[in-house]
């Protein structure tokens, strides 16, 4: 069957040949393990339950995972996935965190069922670029407790110059607003771990504090400020850019991070999470193995 899971809509025979995401039709896994660095109510004291998929349709060039998600993972079958997840569970993780599974969001449902039936009881959330069509995140109803999308641009100029996907801010849109629609309310257990809802991320690069505004106030516009949003600083150079793209050649300046950090509590949401610039070194990037 031709794929058409995701706004790329390439249309290749995965059982045969890869897709624009870079995936068969198996699962290929780079990562599984506890991660800590994401917001608190997500990592928690244990840590998250993460299972990176390689792969992805978005493919931003300033990726800070391009390693793997622009390379080959360990096959496994959904079998040997969903005892994972158990292992996760087993191990402390508070959730088990899909992080850029659009590309198996068919394969998803079964999956978490499986895991289910054999007695996976923490929330599983879904963790995305935003960049996924709503009919796809549809598919998901029921098996995810917890989304976790980016909206990375507002702007149609600057998404195709990064990710060269024009659609991403309406593509984005929709797709949030599918996932809202699935969890309008955020829940915690009593330890402050959300267990249902939605977080809105934003990854602030340099240079483009105006677009960041941009996409806060889009957030904003669509979905009201009863939304938790979340910004993340964590930007580094994963290589060296040249001509249009080389105001990525360095981190965020402290200036740039708390004039936007300001912008975002001015807006008046109702949760809002924000990260140190601390965190924009690699140590904060796992090392990718399963």
């Amino acid at each position: 069957m031709k794929c058409n899971l995701c706004p790329r809509e390439c249309g290749a025979e995965r059982s045969v040949t890869r897709g624009r995401c870079g995936s068969g039709e198996e699962f290929e896994i780079a990562y599984i393990g506890l991660h800590k660095w994401e917001e608190p109510c997500i990592s928690g004291e244990n840590g998250s339950g993460t299972v990176f998929f390689t792969g992805c349709s978005l493919g931003c060039c300033y990726c800070q995972n391009r390693e793997i998600t622009r390379g080959g993972g360990r096959k496994l079958s959904a079998e040997e996935l969903s005892d994972k997840m158990i292992w996760l569970e087993s191990i402390g993780a508070h959730n088990i965190n899909f992080v850029t599974a659009g590309h198996y969001a068919d394969k998803l449902p079964r999956l978490t069922y499986m895991a289910r039936k054999k007695g996976l009881t923490i929330p599983v959330v879904y963790n995305s670029g935003g960049y996924e069509k709503k009919e796809t995140v549809k598919m998901l109803q029921g098996y995810v407790d917890v989304y976790l999308p980016d909206f990375k641009y507002a702007s149609n100029e600057i998404s195709a110059l990064l990710s060269d996907a024009a659609d991403y801010p309406e593509v984005a849109k929709e797709c949030i607003g599918e996932m809202l629609r699935q969890q309008p309310e955020r829940e915690y257990d009593e330890n402050g771990l959300i267990t249902r809802g939605v977080i809105i991320r934003h990854l602030v690069l340099p240079g483009l504090i105006r677009e960041s505004r941009k996409v806060l106030d889009t957030i904003l516009s669509c979905y009201g400020k009863d939304v938790a949003v979340s910004l993340m600083s964590q930007y580094f150079p994963p290589m060296s850019f040249e001509g249009r793209l080389s105001f990525l050649n360095r981190k965020l300046t402290a200036g740039e991070s708390e004039r936007i950090q300001n912008y975002l509590f001015s807006l008046g949401f109702s949760e809002g999470y924000v990260q140190s610039r601390k965190s924009a070194e690699k140590d904060y990037v796992p090392k990718w193995e399963v």
